[in-house]
């Protein structure tokens, strides 16, 4: 989304269904049906008929954790 936003398209719609997002990383549409349920309770998300838009971006992408430096002893 943010490379198309650099370029002024603020919006997309790609086709998926709850069971391609939950197959995608192994959850069960169940898994994927409350958290989107939780997401819509918390302002996250919208839900027009088969339609979710996400409402707050800056809420639902995680923040960024300033990785520390991993030390490999040999």
């Amino acid at each position: 989304m943010a490379r198309r936003e650099a370029v002024g398209i603020n919006s997309a719609t790609i086709p998926l269904t709850q069971m391609d997002l939950a197959d995608a990383p192994g959850l069960s549409i169940v898994h994927v049906s409350r958290t989107f349920r939780e997401l819509r309770r918390l302002n996250i998300l919208s839900k027009k008929g088969s339609t979710i838009k996400v409402v707050d971006r800056e809420r639902l992408a995680p923040k960024r954790v300033r990785e520390q430096p991993v030390t490999v002893r040999r």
